[in-house]
């Protein structure tokens, strides 16, 4: 029997089936790259905004701690003793230490502490929040983030008419409390 010559037009079935799966896997893999990538980016923004909740919640929950303790003393009729928490660590005045909260630490090894973790510095008296997720993090004075590290600084200080140094009495019976302030303004914009 003669043996037939194909045509260069006809192809086997089998190479051509196998061409079209290829294209088919290609463009399912870029239909899902595209619709990915911007649940992503969202996926980013709510871990941000989660954050900046938390911050704030946290913040919020150390100055109603401090708002008791000076109540607490009012009542017991040493609220001329308030300025004394001055300097003392925020996280000491919540119910429960936040698990992130690495503890009160001198010169502390900043590749040892990881983003999202809260320390109380011993030699600035400063409680500090490492930033971790701070695309949209700046500092209002100059805009910037400022370095490598984002970080979020609170002190209890002296607040009131006649500002006594730490650890002072008031002078002159001055109207002198104590206040939790952030050592430089921040702000997450949107």
């Amino acid at each position: 029997m003669p043996v037939r010559a194909r045509s260069p037009l006809q192809t086997p079935a089998m190479p051509r089936a196998h061409g079209f799966f290829v294209l088919k896997m290609i463009i399912s893999v870029m239909v899902i790259g595209a619709v990915a990538l911007p649940m992503l980016d969202r996926l980013r923004y709510y871990q941000e905004v989660a954050e900046q909740a938390y911050v704030d919640y946290a913040i919020s929950g150390m100055r109603s701690g401090l708002r008791l303790r000076i109540a607490a003393m009012m009542l017991e009729g040493r609220g001329q003793e308030a300025y004394r928490l001055a300097g003392e660590n925020p996280v000491d005045w919540l119910e429960r230490r936040p698990d992130n909260y690495a503890g009160e630490l001198i010169r502390p090894d900043p590749d040892l502490l990881r983003p999202g973790t809260w320390y109380f510095d011993l030699e600035t008296r400063r409680l500090i929040y490492l930033v971790k997720h701070g695309d949209h993090f700046r500092y209002k004075d100059d805009g910037q983030a400022g370095g490598i590290a984002k970080t979020i600084e609170l002190q209890a200080r002296l607040v009131g008419p006649a500002r006594a140094e730490e650890g002072e009495m008031p002078v002159n019976g001055a109207s002198v409390t104590v206040a939790l302030q952030k050592h430089r303004v921040y702000e997450w914009i949107r």
